[in-house]
Parts: C-alpha cells; sequence; structure tokens
C-alpha cells in the first residue's frame, strides 16, 4: 500500500507466480539458477540450517526473486513436506526464477553434488575388519 504497510497477497500461489515478471530468457534463467545452487551444494557446510540462511541471503537479498515473507511462507510449507528442507526450498525457489523446468534444474543442482560424493569414498582402500575371536557362552 501507499502508507508503506505491507499487504498480503490472498490470490491463488499458481496465479502469483504466474504474473512474477521473468527477467531474461529460460535458458539464462535455467544456468543461473543451476550455477547457484551447485555452487550452493558444493560450498555452504553446517547442513540444512546453513543451507537456507544463504538460500535467503541469495534468493531475496541479492537477487531479488521473491520477497522475505514469500521465501518465509515458502520455508514453512517446506518444513511440512517429509524430506530435506533445503532441498525442497531451493526447488520451490527454481520453480519461482524458471518454471518446472527451474524446479527440477534446482533440485538436480542440489542433489548432483551429494550423490556423486559417495562413490570416491566408497571405492577408497581400506583395510579388512579385524577378526573376533568366537565368545562361549557360560553353561548356567
Amino acid at each position: 500500500s501507499e502508507s508503506g504497510h505491507y499487504v498480503r497477497d490472498h490470490r491463488p500461489l499458481a496465479v502469483r507466480r504466474a504474473l512474477v515478471p521473468y527477467n531474461g530468457n529460460l535458458v539464462s534463467r535455467l544456468r543461473e539458477v543451476a550455477i547457484l545452487f551447485l555452487r550452493l551444494s558444493l560450498t555452504a557446510f553446517g547442513g540444512p540450517a546453513a543451507h537456507i540462511a544463504v538460500m535467503e541471503d541469495e534468493c531475496v537479498r541479492r537477487r531479488r526473486w521473491m520477497t522475505r515473507e514469500q521465501f518465509l511462507d515458502i520455508l514453512g510449507a517446506a518444513n511440512l513436506i517429509p524430506g530435506p528442507t533445503s532441498t525442497e526450498l531451493a526447488m520451490h525457489a527454481g520453480l519461482r526464477r524458471a518454471g518446472w523446468p527451474g524446479l527440477v534444474v534446482a533440485g538436480v543442482a542440489c542433489a548432483a553434488p551429494t550423490a556423486a560424493l559417495p562413490p570416491p569414498i566408497t571405492t577408497c582402500p581400506r583395510r579388512p575388519p579385524a577378526r573376533r575371536s568366537p565368545t562361549r557362552r557360560s553353561a548356567a
């Protein structure tokens, strides 16, 4: 409103999302989403709480993809859904920035580094486990 107070938009989310202005074409928006969430998943350490804080900084303050209130609404919804909250939040941000393709790109960008890391770790040479001596049962 003109008085500077925040007025909540009560239109359905699908309608509000359809009215979000997009800057640039779809390919550039998808590239932007992929780069942000790949960088985030590779460099942000500290678990989901750290990821969420960095996402808020990037998506709300720096890139202005959404308002703080919209971010908090999405965070609340992501907390209700079972699964990794930070990945769900990234997927919602990708959806807001680049539509359904953005949701998929953000999800893959968040999950790919995590999925690619275990094979190198599990293929490291290890010593075989030490054998234990058989235990004897006492006659009671």
